[in-house]
């Protein structure tokens, strides 16, 4: 079972990772300003941590709604949860 503060961790990791920038703020749009993150780093994310934590891709897209690091961590909680239980 994965915690939620090890998700956090490396989600945060991941999305610095992939888009050369560190993250300071979870709640803040991703597409905006001060992060201004791009539709493709978002997919090459996705991908990332489909592997990272074998989950449905088509799972986490849905979960994922507000477009903030803060709802991304949380879309993979409960999809890691929902995997979990299967």
């Amino acid at each position: 079972m994965h915690s939620k503060k090890n998700i956090e961790k490396k989600v945060i990791e991941i999305v610095e990772k992939i888009c050369s920038r560190e993250v300071e703020q979870i709640n803040t749009n991703i597409f905006m300003n001060p992060f201004y993150m791009s539709s493709r780093e978002l997919a090459y994310i996705f991908i990332e941590l489909e592997k990272e934590y074998n989950i449905d891709l088509n799972e986490l897209v849905e979960e994922y709604k507000n477009h903030t690091v803060a709802n991304l961590i949380d879309a993979v909680v409960k999809v890691t949860s929902l995997a979990e239980v299967v």
